[in-house]
């Protein structure tokens, strides 16, 4: 498991008003959806029903035929509409599947929340010692989904899916720390010093040099007084 996924699902976790509060909105989304689904299902019911009508009407009519150009009229309209009723069938049960599989009911919110309730002070641990056990376990309870994507800059990133929503977290992160400038090799410095010392002593000399000339004008001076 991603340590970026993890972190963004301990972030979750650890607020259960806002576990709670995902849950509620995403209940409410479900309604207005399942509103919608049961009408498209109530209208397949009724165009199915219009249909099944007509089919047994045409093999009514299909059975009391003589003529074969009638007989053969009949055959196409019968095909056409058993595909027909084929079609709403199969819209029917996926609508039926839809509306059975999203489902976020009272008891699923209580499990969730006594699951992560259970488990909220131990976080760390499971952390530290990388429990991949204790969290997919946490991760199935808040029916937790992520896909893994890689940009055209070649970033992973992970789109976590949660309550109809979907949250997306960068998975390389990359803290560069602040570059410090090198210090010299010991040969380097050991160069260093010595040039330093040459110079230093060099002043010196110098100085000396100066003093004593000083020296020597002012006794001149003092002679030719």
């Amino acid at each position: 498991m991603d340590l970026a996924v993890w972190e963004w699902v301990c972030a979750l976790i650890s607020d259960p008003a806002r576990v709670l509060a995902g849950y509620r909105e995403a209940q409410a989304n479900l309604d207005e959806r399942h509103a919608l689904l049961r009408a498209q299902i109530e209208s397949a019911e009724a165009l199915d029903a219009e249909h099944s009508a007509r089919l047994d009407s045409l093999i009514e009519a299909r059975a009391m035929a003589r003529a074969d150009a009638v007989k053969q009229a009949l055959d196409a309209r019968i095909d056409e509409t058993g595909r027909l009723i084929d079609d709403l069938t199969r819209k029917r049960v996926d609508l039926a599947a839809r509306l059975a599989e999203e489902t976020i009911t009272d008891a699923t919110i209580d499990a969730a929340l006594d699951e992560i309730a259970a488990v909220q002070e131990e976080l760390e641990d499971i952390t530290r010692a990388d429990d991949f056990t204790t969290k997919r376990r946490l991760i199935d309870a808040l029916n937790i989904r992520a896909t893994l994507r890689i940009t055209e800059a070649g970033e992973r990133w992970a789109d976590i899916h949660w309550c109809l929503k979907a949250y997306s977290v960068c998975c390389d992160k990359t803290d560069t720390p602040r570059r410090r400038r090198a210090a010299p090799p010991p040969a380097a410095r050991r160069a260093g010093s010595r040039g330093q010392a040459v110079q230093a002593a060099h002043c010196s000399r110098r100085a000396r040099a100066q003093s004593r000339a000083s020296h020597r004008a002012a006794g001149n001076a003092v002679l030719r007084l």
